[in-house]
C-alpha cells in the first residue's frame, strides 16, 4: 500500500468520530430524558400517596397539575340535563363510553366533572342515562385527572351529550358557574357490586420509565462499535493483497 493511500485512509477517521460523538451524545440526551422521566414519575406517586383532599373546602392550586392524580372527594348535587359520554373508552379490553356529569359543589359556585364509570357502546341514548345518576345531595371519592391534549371543541347551539375528547373549557360554556380544570374520576364504594352500572373499578397508578435506557445503551454501542469497525477494515485493507 502507497503512503498516499495510507494518508487518505487515516483522513476517512475524522467523520467516524465525528459519527461517534455524536452518538455518545445522543446516549447522554437519552439519559438525561430518562431522568426528567424518573422525576416526572417520582412526583406522579408522591401525589397519588398524599393525604385526600376536599373539593369543596380546600384552596384550589393555580397550577392544576399540582393536584393532578390526587385522591378527592366532593359533595354537592349533579346536573343530570348536562350528563354526557366520552366514546372510544376501554374497560377490561372492551370499547364503549364514560358517563361524565358536572357535580355543583356545595358551597361553592363551581362544578367539577366527575366520571361516574363506564358504560357498553349500546347504551348512548341520554335517555336511559339518568337512571344512572344519583339525585340529591352526594359525596363522591376518586382522583383527579387532568384532561387530553388536543385540538380545542367549539361551543355550538346546543349541549353535545356525546363527546370523543373531553374539552373541559368548551363543557364550561353549557354551566352556570366555573368549571374544574379537572375531571373527577368516581372511585367504586366499599359495598358496590362489581356489576353495578356504570361499571368501575379501584383506581390504581401505572408508572413507566420509557425505553430511553435502552436507547442509551444502544447509542454508546453504536458510538463504540463505529471506531472498531474502521479499525478492521483498515487493517483488513492494509494487508496485503486487502
Amino acid at each position: 500500500m502507497s503512503p498516499g493511500s495510507s494518508s487518505r485512509r487515516w483522513w476517512t477517521l475524522a467523520p467516524v468520530l465525528l459519527a461517534s460523538a455524536l452518538m455518545v451524545r445522543l446516549g447522554f440526551w437519552q439519559l438525561d430524558r430518562l431522568a426528567q422521566r424518573r422525576a416526572a414519575n417520582a412526583q406522579a406517586e408522591a401525589r397519588w400517596r398524599a393525604p385526600r383532599v376536599d373539593l369543596n373546602t380546600a384552596t384550589w392550586p393555580a397550577d392544576p397539575s399540582q393536584w393532578a392524580l390526587r385522591a378527592v372527594q366532593a359533595s354537592g348535587r349533579y346536573a343530570p340535563d348536562r350528563g354526557l359520554a366520552v366514546k372510544n373508552r376501554v374497560f377490561q379490553g372492551q370499547t364503549g363510553l364514560h358517563l361524565a356529569v358536572p357535580l355543583r359543589l356545595s358551597g361553592r359556585d363551581a362544578y367539577v366533572l366527575v366520571v361516574l364509570g363506564w358504560l357498553p357502546p349500546e347504551e348512548d341514548d341520554p335517555a336511559g342515562w339518568r337512571a344512572y345518576i344519583p339525585a340529591g345531595r352526594v359525596t363522591v371519592r376518586g382522583r383527579l385527572f387532568l384532561p387530553d391534549d388536543g385540538p380545542p371543541v367549539t361551543p355550538g347551539p346546543g349541549f353535545p351529550r356525546l363527546w370523543y375528547r373531553l374539552d373541559l373549557r368548551a363543557l364550561g360554556a353549557y354551566l352556570d358557574a366555573p368549571l374544574a380544570p379537572w375531571y373527577l374520576m368516581a372511585e367504586p364504594a366499599p359495598d358496590e357490586a362489581p356489576t353495578a352500572k356504570p361499571l368501575r373499578q379501584p383506581l390504581t397508578l401505572t408508572l413507566s420509565e420509557g425505553p430511553h435506557l435502552g436507547y442509551a445503551v444502544q447509542w454508546f454501542l453504536f458510538a463504540a462499535l463505529l471506531p472498531g469497525l474502521w479499525w478492521w477494515q483498515t487493517r483488513t485493507r492494509a494487508k496485503p493483497g486487502g
